[in-house]
């Protein structure tokens, strides 16, 4: 299967690279995407990758994917994150309204 994607970020900013691995996981899950399964993805401007599903497992007891991705990518920046150890948000936050009523799951 191909397809043709772009994400976007906020309202105005568009990266022009696929999303397979967190789109391939979400269709894994929904049942739309099986072992052995290969999906083409092109970008708006061109670029091709390919997701391949490889198989399934478990990480921390949850059932997780094994993707093999193929394509061409570009570094166009680096970021080096920091904490401090007074911050009460340390290990992250799950907002409700976005990820539903089974944040609580996360």
């Amino acid at each position: 299967m191909a397809e043709r994607a772009v994400a976007l970020a906020g309202r105005a900013v568009l990266d022009k690279d696929r999303c397979h691995l967190f789109r391939g996981a979400c269709l894994h899950a929904r049942g739309q995407v099986r072992t052995g399964d290969i999906r083409t993805s092109r970008s708006i401007i061109g670029g091709t990758s390919t997701a391949e599903m490889l198989g399934e497992t478990t990480v921390g007891g949850r059932p997780a994917v094994l993707p093999r991705i193929t394509g061409q990518g570009y570094v166009f920046g680096r970021q080096q994150l920091r904490l401090d150890d007074n911050d009460p948000f340390a290990q992250g936050f799950a907002m409700s309204d976005t990820w539903g009523p089974q944040v609580g799951e996360l």
